[in-house]
């Protein structure tokens, strides 16, 4: 069962059994990106590069202080504000002959669903685009990493939520990192990781944790009032499917996007464990001096069918998407690219993303996609 989202224009999955309120939310954040990639959001990135790479050797060689650093990095912006537009039209009059997205973290080819023709030539056609070369597999075999973001309020213990609360909060988080490097905003998005099986009968662990000092009820909200931390965990080998259609000619919107999220009985069952055991870690005598009291999704969800559908009410993406132009054989039909990342029957044309994975890894897809794209860098360097 699927309802549109009429923000975003994702279409957003939930388990009819699950029954209740929505199903696991998909984050919006990073999706309205996935529609197509201009030379001059690039320019933007580079931009954005080019200061990371330089405020090092701006601070250090050249002994520019806080205010001086800023002003350069305010200038980089705003060149990159007003050549944007001039870019984009450049690009849009004077087209590159091939597009070969190298080493892009999304795994959504919006790219080739606006160039080489979905699973139904018919919606291109639909829009009014002409069909370059049909092949099936382009947007099908969407996979993403689930993440149920269970909250637990504490006691006798400092977490972000009582740090970050005031402003003097703010300005002391600030001022400790300007001056020490230290302190939470040196910290990594989460300060705890783990792997462990649902169930016995797991060959392997096919769960990750990642654990944060503090609570929100979604992305994009306050930190909550009280102290607490979450708990995510995610199922690492997910069997549903989703898949990527598209919504407009209009490059710059977003696409269709349905990730059919707990859409199977296995992924279902590793959701309700997951849950479970999450809870007897909360449980455990280490943790009881913090009296860790369930908040999100709450103890009134207890059966079976309580925990199908409380996965869906505290899950969401963990952005790990991938899949939809995967690697494969000249005999699977549903291959996009072969073993060289070359888009099949497409001249020229190669990607360099986590789009290509067949199936997703069992743990975060970042590494894995650099060195995806690395390898492909090399191979289009041994060509040209």
């Amino acid at each position: 069962m699927t309802d549109p989202d009429v923000h975003s224009g994702i279409t957003r999955s939930r388990p009819r059994r699950a029954g209740g309120r929505r199903g696991a939310r998909a984050v919006h954040t990073y999706y309205g990106v996935l529609a197509g990639v201009s030379s001059a959001h690039m320019l933007n990135d580079m931009m954005q590069s080019l200061i990371v790479t330089i405020y090092p050797l701006l601070q250090g060689e050249f002994h520019l202080n806080f205010i001086e650093i800023g002003a350069i990095t305010l200038t980089f912006q705003l060149t990159a504000s007003l050549l944007q537009p001039v870019v984009g039209a450049l690009t849009d009059k004077y087209p590159l002959p091939y597009a070969t997205p190298v080493g892009m973290g999304f795994s959504l080819a919006g790219v080739l669903l606006m160039s080489v023709a979905p699973a139904y030539p018919v919606l291109l056609q639909q829009h009014q685009i002409p069909v370059v070369h049909a092949l099936p597999g382009v947007g099908e075999n969407l996979q993403d990493h689930l993440q149920m973001r269970m909250v637990f309020k504490v006691g006798g213990a400092r977490t972000l939520n009582a740090m970050a609360s005031t402003l003097v909060g703010k300005m002391k988080i600030g001022l400790e990192y300007l001056l020490m490097q230290s302190g939470p905003m040196s910290m990594a998005p989460s300060q705890l990781g783990a792997f462990a099986k649902s169930d016995a009968q797991q060959a392997s662990a096919n769960l990750q944790y990642h654990v944060q000092p503090l609570s929100l009820e979604k992305f994009g909200d306050p930190l909550h009032a009280f102290p607490a931390f979450t708990a995510s965990v995610c199922n690492l080998r997910p069997t549903s499917r989703g898949h990527v259609r598209l919504g407009s000619t209009d490059h710059a919107l977003a696409p269709r996007i349905t990730t059919n999220y707990l859409s199977t009985e296995e992924d279902l069952k590793v959701a309700a464990n997951a849950l479970r055991l999450t809870r007897r870690i909360a449980a455990s005598p280490a943790l009881s001096r913090y009296r860790p009291e369930e908040y999100k999704p709450g103890t009134q969800y207890e059966s079976e069918a309580d925990l199908y559908r409380a996965a869906g009410e505290v899950g969401t993406t963990i952005f790990h998407p991938v899949g939809t132009c995967r690697m494969g054989r000249s005999d699977d039909a549903m291959a996009v690219v072969d073993a060289q990342c070359r888009v099949r029957g497409v001249s020229g044309l190669s990607v360099a993303d986590a789009s290509v994975m067949p199936s997703i890894t069992s743990g975060n897809t970042n590494s894995p996609t650099v060195m995806i794209a690395e390898k492909v860098a090399s191979s289009l360097l041994s060509r040209a």
